[in-house]
């Protein structure tokens, strides 16, 4: 009898052995990923209109991920032609690469796409391959798709606030200069004590009269 409880109680030291070398297996494994995931970068890129008329565009590069990218490489298939033999193989980082590009950074940068021949461009498929390393030299590829149809027929309406504020500050700035240069005078209404006292005499008979209608 007692060897069989022996027996009982060694199998299941040996069942609870096995599933805790399981469970622990399972705990280093996510614990590995989550460190993986906290170093591994993610290069992001896409195109959206600028913000000054839906009919220009900007591409953005961007690590979303949360470590760092190291030795940026692009390639662009096919290449996208522009006018004056402009193609966007031949800016910079497409010809020597983002030597680095920490989290959650952004590249942005004008493409210049005409509304005259976007028809054209929006019938080819683009597509960017991306190669990256992260800090300890792990190679990452993406193959990114560019799609200019989506944005075909779209309209805009009116410009963001920030750029009249800014045209704005632009005229203030032009008066001013004009005005320290001589070219411009300031005019000046001045009113004496009596004529203030009248105004304001005038702007109380105003609001009185105005009482008077409101309650009949």
């Amino acid at each position: 009898m007692s060897d069989a409880i022996t027996l009982l109680f060694s199998g299941i030291v040996a069942v609870s052995t096995v599933v805790y070398a399981v469970l622990t297996w399972q705990l280093v494994t996510e614990t590995r990923k989550m460190r993986k995931a906290q170093t591994e970068p993610k290069v992001s890129i896409w195109i959206q209109p600028t913000d000054r008329s839906i009919r220009h565009f900007d591409m953005f590069i961007e690590n979303i991920g949360l470590g760092p990218a190291y030795h940026i490489k692009l390639s662009l298939t096919p290449d996208l032609k522009f006018e004056r033999g402009y193609c966007l193989s031949k800016i910079g980082i497409f010809q020597n690469g983002i030597p680095y590009l920490s989290p959650r950074s952004q590249i942005r940068f004008y493409i210049p796409v005409s509304w005259e021949n976007f028809d054209q461009i929006a019938d080819i498929n683009y597509q960017i391959d991306v190669e990256y390393h992260d800090s300890t030299e792990n190679k990452y590829s993406e193959n990114i798709p560019i799609d200019f149809s989506q944005y075909n027929m779209m309209m805009g309406v009116g410009k963001p606030p920030i750029y009249s504020i800014a045209r704005s500050i632009d005229e203030i700035n032009k008066n001013i200069r004009r005005i320290g240069a001589g070219f411009q005078r300031i005019e000046v209404v001045s009113y004496t004590k009596e004529e203030v006292e009248q105004e304001i005499e005038a702007i109380r008979e105003q609001e009185t009269e105005a009482l008077k209608v409101q309650n009949e």
